[in-house]
């Protein structure tokens, strides 16, 4: 804390950060940050936690949302390419007895990717399957996750 009440701090160079001091991406995901670490049970939703943060935080936010209290649950709307390749990077290192040192196992089965796509008649929802070596077993629906192989070509 400081005069001005609650700031983050740079461990880079030993100093306190404002919150006029950064983007809006870090203030917008504080509150799934706090939740997650202060819940011992439950349930947390929050949208697009990734907006305005860049894509090795979007990365850190699936270890922080898979490293939680297995107590609490989440329910995550995200269009975060980063957020999902950790989730399937963590099973696939669990699989492989490969997860970095202190990493709870991620198994895929704790894990449900729900598509949702709109209709004429209302909002259709498709479950993307897991699994054990991190790699979906169905087709990802309508092009997601494709652009960047399309775009590599």
């Amino acid at each position: 804390s400081t005069k001005f009440g609650y700031c983050l701090w740079d461990t880079n160079n030993n100093i306190p950060v404002l919150p006029n001091e950064i983007g809006v991406g870090i203030p917008q995901l504080m509150p799934l940050v706090v939740a997650t670490l202060s819940r011992r049970q439950g349930l947390i939703a929050c949208e697009q936690p990734e907006l305005h943060v860049h894509p090795r935080i979007q990365v850190d936010i699936g270890d922080l949302l898979t490293q939680a209290n297995h107590s609490v649950g989440f329910i995550i709307e995200t269009h975060s390419e980063h957020l999902v390749l950790r989730l399937l990077k963590r099973i696939r290192q669990t699989t492989e007895s490969e997860l970095p040192t202190g990493f709870s196992p991620v198994i895929s089965s704790n894990i449900s990717i729900i598509y949702l796509e709109e209709k004429i008649d209302g909002v259709q929802a498709t479950r993307i399957h897991i699994d054990e070596d991190g790699e979906f077993k169905e087709h990802w629906p309508h092009g997601f996750f494709s652009e960047r192989r399309e775009e590599l070509m």
